[in-house]
This record gives C-alpha cells, sequence and structure tokens, in this order.
C-alpha cells in the first residue's frame, strides 16, 4: 500500500514516450532530490540525495547574512544559476536598512549548490549501473527544478537534452505545475484521478478554496 514518492514524482511528470525511449526524472524538492530512471517503459532506477531547495536558501541566508524567510523571496525573485551581471540589486532589510548586491553575487552563492545536486545525481546513477545508459533525456520537475538556468546547467552535467516538466492533467490548478508532480503521480498511481472532483455546490466550492489556500501555503514551503 505505499508508493515511493520518486516513482510517484515520474509517473506524475514524464510521458509514455519519455519512459519508452529512457530518461531520468530529477524532483528537487525542499530538502531532498529524487531521482527515478525509466528505460523501455518500466522503472529501473530510484534514490534520493539529501539535497534540496532548503540548502540554498541557506546559503543565501549564511552568505549574505540575513533571515531564512528574506533569502528565500530573494532566492525566488532574483535567483539564477546562469551567467549574469553586476547589476545591482537593493534589498530591504526588516530593520529598515538597505543591502546592496550584485547578481553576481546572488548567483555565484546559488549556482554552486545546484552544481553539487546533479554531479551527486550523476555519481549515485553512475556508480550504480552502467554509464552506458540507453537514456535520451532528463526530465526535471520539482518545486527547486523551476531556477532560472537548471535546465541548461542539467545539460552540461548529464550531457542528455532536458526539460522542465510538471503533471498534465485536467485538474487546471495543479496542471503543468513541477511543484504537484509527487502529488498527481500518487493519485495517477493509485487511479484515483477521477475521485479528486470537487462538487459545485456552495458547500463543494467553500472547501476547494480551503484546499486550494492550503495548496497555496504548501508551494511556497516546497518551491524550497
Amino acid at each position: 500500500d505505499l508508493i515511493d514518492s520518486a516513482y510517484a514524482s515520474s509517473i506524475g511528470c514524464l510521458s509514455d514516450e519519455e519512459k519508452k525511449i529512457g530518461s531520468i526524472c530529477i524532483d528537487i524538492g525542499a530538502g531532498t532530490s529524487k531521482i527515478s530512471i525509466f528505460i523501455n517503459g518500466k522503472p529501473e532506477f530510484i534514490d534520493y540525495i539529501p539535497l534540496g531547495g532548503n540548502d540554498v536558501t541557506n546559503d543565501i541566508a549564511n552568505g549574505l547574512e540575513m533571515s531564512n524567510e528574506l533569502s528565500e523571496y530573494i532566492k525566488i525573485v532574483q535567483g539564477s544559476i546562469q551567467f549574469s551581471s553586476n547589476e545591482k540589486l537593493k534589498i530591504n532589510m526588516p530593520n529598515g536598512t538597505e543591502k546592496i548586491i550584485t547578481k553576481n553575487l546572488l548567483n555565484g552563492i546559488i549556482k554552486p549548490r545546484y552544481e553539487e545536486i546533479f554531479e551527486l545525481i550523476r555519481e549515485r546513477i553512475y556508480s550504480k549501473i552502467t554509464e552506458n545508459l540507453p537514456i535520451k533525456k532528463v526530465v526535471l520537475t520539482g518545486g527547486a527544478s523551476q531556477i532560472e538556468g537548471a535546465i541548461n546547467l542539467s545539460e552540461k552535467i548529464f550531457n542528455r537534452k532536458s526539460q522542465l516538466s510538471g503533471p498534465n492533467t485536467k485538474l487546471s490548478y495543479f496542471n503543468k505545475k513541477p511543484e504537484f508532480s509527487t502529488i498527481i503521480g500518487l493519485i495517477l498511481s493509485q487511479k484515483n484521478l477521477s475521485q479528486l472532483h470537487w462538487n459545485k455546490s456552495n458547500y463543494g466550492i467553500k472547501r476547494a478554496f480551503k484546499v486550494i489556500d492550503s495548496f497555496d501555503d504548501w508551494i511556497t514551503d516546497s518551491f524550497t
């Protein structure tokens, strides 16, 4: 009665064609990054590394000497792992002062952690299975996979075509949103997608909005 969350993420965002040609699904969440590999339509490998978006936030907090809450905001709004510029960013601190940094400084803090995540995943895969795998694509998903430059970095480290993906579902609130790949994958794995239907009565609408509010809070946390 248990479903592995790495498997669920891949079910939530990989197409049948991607499973067939050979694909790595990497779900970068808050505290962990989940890895699953499908070859010829079947799961061949599942693993985890204990690093995720929270580690990036902590790096920013330590490097810029600011709170984790403000660091999370800066990461989401200004964060990137691509070459940037010396453009200056003004950060309003809680005590009323301003901190001035450059985009290059911020990106220089963020990029090494994403490089570590991808390199550890590559080493974990190659240490357990042969390097000459029939894998054509890397699919990134999860809240922390949405940072600018993740696709280019993935292609560089894995030497495979990479893309960002989310669940393909008729539920518009969740559709194509990487942060929902695991939960939609869990539902699909149990063949219960049809049960996630909200009645259009007043009660159903109120309940739906309560659920959406809860997910909004969860998105904020999971994006880390």
